[in-house]
């Protein structure tokens, strides 16, 4: 049986605060790239699916779990939407 790793990308979205939201998804190790558009909205392009897991320091420590769209949901501003579609 073939593994599926879908390409992701969400829609553009306006967060709290952008430098937190840059943050957030460098914890990924480029894993997950930031985009931006011309109004200062942002997104991303997940290259291997939507993380599950992350390195918490360069220790080497095991990867812990994480749910990327639970932490995502708490940097969009109000009344916002992020939509996040995979193919593959």
């Amino acid at each position: 049986m073939a593994n599926y790793v879908p390409l992701c990308r969400s829609n553009y979205f306006k967060v709290k605060d952008k430098e937190a939201f840059r943050a957030f998804l460098e914890r990924f190790g480029g894993a997950v790239e930031l985009i931006e558009d011309d109004k200062g909205r942002v997104g991303f392009l997940a290259q291997e699916g939507i993380p599950s897991t992350y390195m918490p320091d360069d220790s080497g420590n095991e990867a812990e779990e994480v749910d990327f769209i639970g932490e995502l949901a708490a940097h969009l501003a109000d009344h916002e939407v992020a939509i996040v579609m995979g193919t593959g």
